[in-house]
């Protein structure tokens, strides 16, 4: 069923893919950064160099070999790539973080999108780098690249959330939501007894032997049903739509257009997002 308040680039994913020239990509980081890559330039920018560290990787930015998202945060992030192709005009209303005009080079005709700590792999697992980290293949060469973070406004979470009822169903909708808050209450109650029993286990350890099968009864009648109504049809349903529908709110936006033979290349690559310092 189609939304038909949804904004533009919302259609684009629901409706189907184009082919190759936009890639709707999800990675995850611990180090607070995301890089979009081609293997084959970072294995020649820093191949060899032995320790790998934030120096080498903002000089290797520098020379287009990366293109490097501070995203401020830990966690999973998406982003759309759009090759030789313009982003929908409500996508660019949106932007914020923008650097236009990076230099980024893709000999091998791959990019990859991936948590920055992926960067220090890269010469102590060179065969299995960079892994099974989400790619788009696109023809080689030079970008140029404008990158920018997507702002989200009231209007897109009151679409998207109408947008999840009319797939899924406003009452299974409404379960989902009711379910989310039952799981936080439920991790509540379990740090409630955990906590102190871990301090029990240090000052009376008898004592929390007595009491361990209680609370064991506890914390495992409620995260049984917790978890089988994770399971449910209506609340898979609900899940389901949710992620297709994500793929219309990227994170951030990479636009990449190949520079033609004989064309002035770029100055130099770099970065984008909050914070970042321009080297």
């Amino acid at each position: 069923m189609t939304c038909v308040n949804l904004p533009s680039y919302v259609h684009q994913i629901v409706r189907a893919r184009a082919p190759a020239v936009i890639g709707h990509l999800v990675s995850g980081t611990d180090a607070a950064g995301m890089v979009l890559f081609d293997p084959l330039a970072v294995r020649t920018a820093l191949g060899g160099r032995g320790e790998i560290g934030q120096e080498e990787v903002d000089a290797a930015a520098a020379a287009g070999a990366l293109l490097y998202w501070y995203t401020a945060a830990d966690g999973t992030h998406s982003m759309r790539v759009y090759v030789d192709e313009p982003a929908p005009a409500d996508v660019v209303a949106k932007a914020r973080n923008r650097a236009s005009g990076r230099l980024l080079r893709v000999p091998g005709g791959r990019v990859v999108f991936a948590g920055a700590e992926i960067l220090l792999d890269v010469n102590t697992r060179p065969d299995r780098w960079p892994g099974r980290e989400p790619a788009l293949a696109i023809a080689p060469g030079d970008y140029l690249v404008d990158a920018f973070e997507l702002a989200a406004s009231a209007e897109d979470d009151a679409a998207f959330d109408a947008a999840v009822r009319d797939i899924a169903g406003s009452w299974a909708t409404r379960a989902a939501d009711l379910l989310v808050l039952v799981t936080g209450s439920v991790v509540m109650l379990t740090a409630s007894i955990v906590i102190p029993a871990i301090a029990m286990l240090f000052v009376h350890p008898a004592r929390l032997l007595a009491v361990l099968p209680a609370a064991l009864l506890w914390l495992g009648l409620p995260w049984a049903l917790v978890l089988v109504a994770w399971q449910l049809p209506a609340i898979t349903r609900v899940q389901a739509a949710r992620e297709q529908l994500d793929s219309g709110w990227p994170d951030a936006v990479a636009v990449l257009r190949r520079v033609a033979d004989g064309e002035p290349r770029p100055a130099g690559g770099g970065g984008f997002g909050v914070g970042y310092a321009d080297v």
